[in-house]
Parts: C-alpha cells; structure tokens; sequence
C-alpha cells in the first residue's frame, strides 16, 4: 500500500473478508497502543480467522497504523455476499462500524441476474477445474432452491448430471 498511497479509497468486497480485516486491524492497533497487546492467532480455532490475525500481527510489526490509517480514507464499502451484509448490520447494530457501506448482495440486479445465471457458468467450471471429473452421469444435489440454487441446478443438469434439490420451504 506505500505505492498506492496507502490502502483502498472503496472496498468491493465479496463475503465481507476485506472489511473484517481492516475492522480488526484497528481494533489490534487500538490495544496495541493502549497496552501493547499483540493479535494471539492461536486464540480461535478458525482458520480464516486464524490468518486475519496473522496478517495483523505481521503488520503491528512494521506499522502500527495501517488500519487506522486505511480506515481514515476509506470512503466506503460495498458487499455482495449475504453473510458480508449480515455482518456489516450486525457492525451497525452494535455501533462499530467504522465506515459507509452499501448493501449490493439484495440488489435486483445482483439478486435476479447475477445469482441465477452467475452460478451457471461459475458452479461446473469450478467443480471440474477442482475434481478433474467430468460431471455428466453424476448425482448433483443442491440444498436451497432460491435463485443460487435453481441456477446450480439449470447449471448441473445442462453439465449431464441428474439433480436432486432439498428446500426448507415447501412451496
């Protein structure tokens, strides 16, 4: 971030990951400077978790701002996933969150179009290129058939496979 002139002006984040590492970046900089408490990432036994906090660590480091100084010029964020957006009103709700964030995840647009057909192309190219299997002649079972899921379904059975969907709602 010296190149860029230190950090982002806008977050386009996908699942929230971004925003969760600047947010617990000025936290850790924040008891770092009031008691020199540095990130233990063995405190969680979640592994994504576990990497924030070494990420952190590494930067207190180095600069013990860079959070705070990412958060001063942020203008915003956006989020487009769902566990993103619920995340950030639960940041809301409790009062820390630290910057503007635009809900983008309930969208018409992402909603409508990107869920249903982003997922059709996304879903078996992503499962091939990770199995090396060809997926015709495969049992597909999707969980949920909201659009995500009619579109893994649309997207499973044009790949050849035979699909079975679960849903909670019965309608």
């Amino acid at each position: 971030d010296s190149i860029s002139g230190g950090g982002p002006d806008l977050i386009v984040d996908d699942g929230g990951d971004a925003t969760l590492l600047i947010h617990e970046g000025v936290k850790a900089e924040e008891e770092f400077a009031k008691n020199g408490t540095i990130p233990d990432p063995t405190s969680t036994d979640n592994v994504e978790f576990q990497l924030v906090l070494t990420i952190i660590k590494e930067s207190l480091k180095t600069d013990p701002l860079r959070y705070t100084k990412m958060k001063e010029r942020l203008v915003g964020v956006s989020e487009e996933t769902t566990t993103g957006v619920k995340r950030l009103y639960q940041m809301q709700a409790n009062g820390t969150l630290l910057f503007p964030a635009i809900n983008v995840n309930d969208s018409v647009t992402k909603s409508k179009f990107d869920n249903l057909y982003g997922c059709r192309h996304s879903l078996p190219d992503g499962l091939m290129r990770a199995t090396d299997v060809m997926i015709a002649g495969k049992v597909a079972l999707v969980a949920g058939y909201g659009d995500v899921g009619k579109g893994c379904a649309a997207a499973m059975k044009q790949a050849g496979a035979r699909v079975i969907v679960t849903d909670i709602d019965p309608i």
